[in-house]
């Protein structure tokens, strides 16, 4: 089959699901119930008589994350006793019931409150296509990802005037916790730059630092697919708030970020990582903890480079969000094209020219607030809300760019993007300078920008996962 432009292999998914020891049996088919909506559906029979079919749910779709990737993961699970059989023993199809989305509501769940909420819910079901949502659904368990999270927070911004960091949605993943959050003024209560990702499990924690855009949401691909015993934590950039001022260099970031991180586990082994700019930071941190004479287990750089070693293009940096001028939007819109073709290689050629046009409109909108941003900073002007976060990003640019990296007593484990291979096989020789145990390489498929997208961030997750638990 294939959904949204991924081709799907019914049988795998059908496959891992049979390996489940609650399940006796299992079918997995595509409803388009909503014209235009095609999904992938789960009919589960358990091996015993459930009388919870929504935690057996939550349980199975817990299970298939950790097995396969979000685009195989099916959209909802319908719980039987039995499936309905044609007059010669085989399944009927037609009758197979349709599934009820009511179904994932929790037990106990409640009306909407206010106003408020119920904007929510309509925000929420024409984002996910799913109708009712209920107040304590789970964004990411609807089928929520990164780029509808973006969406999501850019129609809360429209409607209520608030533009709260995204990064709340891993704390508030809920309507109701989101409400709750959207009614503090400022959401100052919640403000911290460690963010809990997965805090249940036995092994050590693995904590992950954010890319130059001073955020997490490009990295949920990622962090989303760790073991379900595996505990993460993230660290987000002071400023990102729009109260407190952003630090101005790696080593300021790094001795706060190691501050945070002890507090919930005081002395190492550590694990540490980061993409990007974040890469650097998690070095940094390295160091510093070195020099307490803490030991790191494990540091994994994922396509980072110290840029003084590297051309000072802001597309190495992140091509996700830089634009230098209007002069060049053309050919770097020509240039984002060719660095992410084979992020669009599985789609049909109209997926292709909407996903396209998608991203030549983001780096529009990009661009016009950078210029905006310039405009306020050369007039010293007080920023407007929006564009506070471009002050954050400058900031981690201008530390990551001054960064003179020292020689790290231990082993990198480094994972680089194929398509840069070439460009910085010489900076791979810095690296092996810099790390005097060993460097560890791991390449992944496609470049900088997509590495953290679909197919290749499942890739990238099941190495990262072989890594935490060597």
């Amino acid at each position: 089959m294939k959904i949204r432009g991924f081709r799907i292999e019914l049988g795998e998914i059908e496959a891992v699901l049979n390996q489940h020891p609650s399940l006796r049996e299992t079918k997995v088919i595509t409803r388009e119930d909503i014209p235009g909506n095609e999904r992938l559906i789960a009919y589960i029979i358990p091996t015993y008589d459930q009388n919870y079919p929504l935690e057996i749910s939550h349980k199975i779709r817990k299970y298939l994350k950790q097995q396969l990737p979000d685009y195989m993961i099916p959209a909802a699970f319908v719980v039987l006793e039995s499936f309905p059989l044609t007059a010669n023993g085989k399944i009927d199809y037609y009758n197979l019931p349709v599934p009820d989305f009511r179904n994932l509501e929790s037990e106990g769940n409640l009306q909407p409150a206010d106003s408020l909420e119920l904007q929510l819910i309509k925000i929420w079901e024409n984002i996910l296509g799913i109708q009712p949502i209920g107040l304590s659904n789970n964004f990411f368990d609807l089928g929520g990802h990164s780029l509808l999270a973006v969406t999501l927070f850019a129609q809360i911004n429209k409607i209520f005037g608030k533009n709260i960091p995204l990064t709340h949605l891993f704390q508030c993943p809920t309507i109701r916790q989101l409400a709750n959050v959207l009614r503090q003024e400022g959401c100052s209560t919640l403000w911290s730059s460690l963010v809990p990702i997965q805090t249940k499990g036995s092994k050590p924690p693995f904590f992950y630092i954010h890319t130059a855009s001073g955020g997490l949401i490009h990295s949920l691909n990622l962090l989303s697919k760790l073991d379900a015993d595996q505990p993460v934590y993230s660290l987000q950039a002071q400023g990102l708030d729009g109260r407190s001022s952003p630090h101005t260099c790696i080593e300021d970031m790094a001795s706060h970020y190691i501050q945070e991180i002890q507090s919930i586990q005081l002395h190492g082994p550590y694990l540490l990582g980061g993409w990007c700019a974040g890469g650097m930071i998690a070095y940094e941190m390295a160091q510093q903890l070195h020099a307490q004479g803490e030991s790191v287990e494990l540091l994994t750089i994922f396509d980072a480079y110290p840029l003084q070693m590297i051309p000072t293009d802001n597309t190495v940096l992140n091509p996700c969000c830089s634009i230098k001028t209007v002069s060049r939007t053309y050919s770097s819109i020509m240039d984002m094209i060719k660095r992410n073709r084979s992020y669009f290689g599985h789609l049909t050629f109209k997926q292709q020219i909407i996903a396209i046009w998608e991203k030549i409109n983001r780096r529009i909108q990009d661009m016009i607030k950078d210029n905006l941003y310039q405009f306020y900073v050369k007039r010293n002007l007080p920023l407007p809300h929006a564009l506070r976060n471009l002050a954050v990003r400058d900031a981690i640019v201008h530390a990551y760019r001054s960064y003179c990296p020292q020689v790290h007593p231990g082993k990198i484990i480094f994972f680089r993007a194929v398509d840069h291979m070439e460009e910085y096989a010489r900076h791979m020789e810095k690296w092996e300078e810099l790390a005097t145990a060993s460097v560890e390489i791991h390449d992944i498929s496609g470049n900088h920008d997509s590495i953290m997208s679909e197919p290749h961030v499942s890739v990238l997750a099941q190495k990262l996962k072989d890594c935490l638990n060597r």
